[in-house]
């Protein structure tokens, strides 16, 4: 589903991502841990396009990622992105802020977009908040209805960048259900996240970013239980 291939990044003199190389399979949820300014955000943001690369290649589906190209916008409709601030708009509900996209960008008609925006608003568990507005829900809820934003343009692949972040901790645990009943219906999914017991009940794999590297990669219960990089050990350490 996603392949890259040796890829660098810099910002100004900063070498932002330095040799990453990995791949996802469908189905797969792959979990990125590391400290702040290791380049998970960023390689999110290059997989989707928003962030252009110096060298390497990133291939969604076989389909090569150019930020600049003007088919960027056909690997965007593959894949869904979640960010930590949930950019809706204020004076939109939450069912018009879901079935915008399936009408603007994807051109589905009017009531076609509006029952897309319904199924994905029950899909994350907000049916009975179609007619609200932002302002009127919790942080929690409306990260849910920024879930369903991504997910009412049918994505092949979900990204999702420290979705629960910016949430007070008493409204973590919802949106990190809806992740979870994602993963377990077939979604494939990259999550940038530091909470661990999500990335390893969930994760299928997990790679830990060091200073712009993959420092180590491997299935959760051996990252988590047996790690074998030094930094990765003082990292795991300062989390739980």
């Amino acid at each position: 589903m996603l392949k890259l291939e040796n890829v660098h990044k810099w910002f100004g003199s900063l070498h932002v991502l330095n040799g990453i190389s990995f791949e996802v399979s469908r189905g797969q949820v792959t979990v990125i841990i590391g400290r702040s300014g290791s380049g998970k955000s960023t390689i999110l943001r290059c997989i989707n396009g928003l962030e252009p690369i110096q060298e390497g290649r990133i291939r969604v589906d076989g389909e090569l990622v150019e930020a600049h190209s003007r088919h960027v916008h056909k690997i965007r409709e593959k894949v869904g992105f979640v960010f930590q601030s949930f950019n809706l708009f204020p004076y939109y509900t939450a069912l018009e802020n879901v079935s915008l996209a399936p009408r603007i960008v994807k051109g589905l008609p009017a009531a076609e977009a509006r029952t897309v925006a319904e199924q994905m608003l029950a899909r994350v568990g907000l049916s009975d908040k179609l007619a609200v507005y932002p302002d009127k829900l919790s942080g929690g809820q409306q990260q849910r209805v920024a879930i369903a934003r991504a997910l009412a343009m049918k994505p092949e692949l979900m990204l999702f960048d420290e979705v629960t972040s910016a949430l007070d901790p008493e409204l973590v645990g919802e949106v990190l259900k809806v992740m979870q009943d994602l993963a377990e219906g077939g979604m494939t999914m990259i999550v940038v996240t530091h909470e661990m017991g999500f990335a390893r009940r969930v994760g299928s794999r997990v790679l830990f970013f060091h200073e712009g590297q993959i420092a180590e990669e491997g299935p959760p219960d051996q990252i988590f239980t047996d790690p074998r990089n030094e930094n990765l050990r003082t990292f795991i350490q300062s989390i739980l």
